[in-house]
């Protein structure tokens, strides 16, 4: 079994494991991950430095904060690249050549209000040409290029008007209209520039101050058709208005194309339906962690109960596959289109586990599962942002021992009436960890996962002295008893030696030996043979 193991974790430090299990990396986030996800929280948050005011703002923050973390290899760590919200992500060049003939081509094609297509109506021409999968590996450059137009003036970035200003009650009625409206796909989002055709509204108000030709303050309304609600009602603008929410979801940053061609496009069969008001339903069927509903127009979960930089905690079910938290208020084009002075979410949540007995085993089946898996990738990310050469030390993976028996017996408690609750330990269980094991890839030695630590050569060298000591012992044993054994056979040999008979001779004689005188031998008595 340990050879297995060891076998594993080295082939975890190539490259594996074998699928994307992006369940398990929101149940324990790696540290990466969490890092990204800060920095995007701070990128929306009131009190940030980034200038939401430049074309393609949204996804300039999300580029910033995918190079920070260097999200690209964080990614393909726990082999994700593959999946749908990270696909395009995953081809992003933090450092991209802006002079190459690519990023030229782009910068022409894919002007940056391009990626504003999805909240706001612009130029039919402008983005024809626009290939946004050719384009995502030089993205940068199309922001920059953005900001450098704006900061030269050669793009707009506002254009105040007095009268325009001054109809706040018009503005008001916008502001709570999209506030509302659901936004779960990129033809919701849209749609809220088309609602207010009532008379005294948006249209009625951009022409009655001549702002129709403006950029910041038109951006194509006065050109919008609104159908009425009979004509909303109707089968072809209900199937369209159905279809075009399927259609449009958000899971990718850009429309796809066959969003464009049926609802979006000035020739789409569905465009003209695209002022009318969509279902307000979520785009899956999924529970909050404490069991109520998410909002309507948001599709988030909020608690108030947790206060962040941002506000309200909004925020996808914990365990989605996937997870988009899009913030939809700020400057924009046109100016008013995102027109709020609060905070406004859109969510768009999928893969979310069911909020029952079922949900809750395949929780814990893929907590049982994956631990193992999900443990050896996070080692690899540590050791990997601490420059450890060798991979995770034997400290690191004691700690990950630890962490792995925690959880599981946290999850072995979890139930549909204290999900949220275990859910949290859990996550808590997987920080305090995280920042344990950071610590011992800082302080114990760059010794990889399967060598000694200091101390422990000692010991083995100590056994090693030991066996050495003890094999020559026995061999010493073994010579002296072949040695016993041979002269113990040799002396049985010699007592063993047969007598012969002796052979007839005259000089033989019986008795003790006597001097050859006859006379002396016949008075004796002796008598010779």
């Amino acid at each position: 079994a340990e050879g297995g193991s060891s076998g594993n974790l080295r082939k975890l430090q190539q490259g594996t494991p074998d699928q994307c299990e992006l369940r398990a990396v929101r149940i324990l986030p790696t540290p990466s991950l969490s890092d990204y996800d800060r920095c995007l929280r701070q990128k929306m948050s009131t009190n940030t430095t980034h200038d939401w005011g430049i074309p393609a703002a949204e996804l300039d923050a999300w580029l910033d904060c995918w190079c920070e973390g260097n999200m690209t290899e964080a990614i393909n760590d726990i082999q994700c690249c593959s999946h749908r919200s990270f696909r395009q992500w995953c081809t992003v060049e933090c450092a991209p050549d802006c002079s190459s003939n690519l990023a030229a081509e782009c910068i022409e094609e894919c002007p940056a209000m391009c990626f504003e297509a999805q909240e706001y109506i612009v130029d039919r021409n402008l983005c024809t040409r626009c290939n946004a999968t050719k384009c995502f590996p030089v993205m940068r450059c199309l922001t920059r290029n953005a900001e450098s137009l704006v900061q030269s003036g050669e793009m707009d970035r506002t254009c105040h008007e007095p009268d325009f200003y001054s109809q706040r009650e018009t503005l008001n009625k916008y502001k709570h209209c999209w506030q509302d409206m659901p936004k779960h796909s990129k033809l919701e989002r849209a749609q809220c520039l088309r609602t207010l055709c009532m008379p005294e509204g948006m249209i009625d108000l951009t022409r009655s101050t001549d702002c129709c030709e403006s950029l910041s303050y038109g951006g194509g309304i006065c050109e919008v058709e609104c159908p009425s609600e009979g004509v909303c009602a109707g089968q072809d603008a209900q199937t369209c208005i159905h279809s075009c929410n399927e259609l449009c979801p958000s899971f990718d940053p850009t429309p796809s194309q066959e969003c464009k061609d049926q609802c979006l496009l000035s020739n789409a069969p569905c465009r003209k339906y695209l002022g009318c008001r969509t279902p307000m339903l979520t785009m899956s069927n999924y529970v909050c962690d404490d069991g109520r509903w998410p909002e309507a127009n948001t599709g988030c979960c909020v608690s108030n109960q947790v206060t962040t930089a941002i506000g309200r905690n909004a925020s996808c079910p914990a365990l989605c596959e996937t997870k988009f938290v899009w913030r939809l208020d700020g400057p924009g084009l046109p100016w008013w289109a995102r027109y709020s002075n609060t905070t406004v979410y859109q969510c768009t949540c999928d893969g979310c586990p069911a909020f029952d007995d079922s949900g809750v085993d395949e929780v814990k089946r893929t907590l049982e599962e994956s631990i193992w898996d999900n443990g050896q990738v996070l080692l690899v990310d540590i050791a990997r942002r601490e420059g450890l050469q060798l991979g995770p030390n034997r400290k690191m993976q004691e700690l990950m021992q630890e962490r792995n028996e925690l959880v599981l017996k946290a999850s072995s408690s979890l139930t549909t009436s204290n999900r949220a609750e275990v859910e949290t330990r859990i996550q808590d269980i997987n920080a305090y960890y995280s920042r344990m094991i950071e610590e011992a890839a800082r302080t114990y030695p760059d010794i990889g996962l399967g060598a000694p630590e200091p101390g422990r050569g000692a010991e083995a060298g100590l056994s090693l002295m030991l066996a050495i000591l003890l094999t020559l012992t026995v061999l010493l044993v073994i010579v002296l008893i072949v040695i016993v054994l041979y002269l113990m056979r040799r002396r049985n040999t010699k007592q063993q030696t047969p007598v012969t008979a002796f052979s007839e001779n005259d000089q033989i004689v019986i008795g003790s030996p006597v001097a050859p005188n006859q006379d002396g031998m016949k008075e004796q008595g002796v008598v010779g043979g």
